[in-house]
């Protein structure tokens, strides 16, 4: 009982409001230096690059279809990126949310005309990467991407006439959502410009071929594509 009355008595006396400021300047640093260590983890940017589009026909149709769709369109992705730096050395994870534009060139005797998706992509990648000098930082990276369709409406390809001399519309559907995944290389130059060089490879179709009958208003399935894509990114990191 009288050493811990001394031990009371030996403490300099405070305010209740000192102590508060004590408590919150406290915490004040503490959530200087997490912000700090979160800061140096995390890393924001804008991306943009080229899409060159590989189309997979899957039909029964597959070559009365492909000589109207056989022909790259270069598309293009933009948008922002975040990189955020894992406790485990070498490795890292980054997210984008990408304003995507694929397209295929096609051509009749009498028309020329072109197919498209626009979609947003979130890829997530992982990504295992090393220093190469104090410039450059190289690495490996793959991981899945969500895409979702920003116009679902058919698009026209091409007209024709079927076996009863009824004019025939082909046409392109777009996919509501698409699911696919991403495999390729890069490199961070001065910890600003990142370059990727990748492929990216859907796993569901992209959309579908159809007859559209102008005379009856019926349409008729012809096959499915998948559009996968060879793509060059480059980075801005802030």
């Amino acid at each position: 009982m009288l050493a811990s009355a001394f031990f009371c008595l030996s403490l300099p006396q405070i305010s209740l409001e000192t102590y508060m400021k004590r408590i919150f300047t406290l915490i004040v640093v503490a959530l200087t230096i997490a912000a700090t260590s979160v800061q140096a983890q995390l890393k924001l940017g804008v991306t943009t690059g080229l899409n060159i589009t590989n189309l997979h026909i899957h039909s029964d149709y597959k070559d009365a279809i492909k000589p109207y769709a056989d022909k790259t369109k270069p598309g293009f992705v933009v948008g922002p990126t975040a990189i955020y730096s894992l406790p485990i050395s070498g490795l890292s994870v980054d997210v984008s949310a990408m304003y995507d534009l694929r397209g295929m060139k096609s051509k009749s005797s009498n028309y020329d005309s072109s197919i498209k998706t626009q979609s947003l992509q979130i890829p997530v990648n992982v990504r295992y990467g090393y220093g190469i000098g104090d410039m450059i930082h190289a690495f490996i990276y793959a991981g899945p991407q969500f895409g979702f369709c920003l116009d679902s409406d058919a698009q026209y390809i091409t007209t024709g006439t079927n076996n009863k001399g009824e004019v025939v519309d082909m046409q392109w559907k777009p996919s509501g959502s698409v699911m696919s995944m991403n495999i390729g290389i890069g490199g961070i130059v001065m910890e600003k410009v990142q370059v990727r060089i990748g492929y990216n490879i859907a796993f569901n179709t992209c959309g579908e071929f159809q007859i559209h009958n102008n005379t009856t208003g019926n349409e008729a399935y012809r096959g499915t594509g998948k559009m996968h894509a060879c793509q060059i990114m480059v980075s801005y990191l802030f």
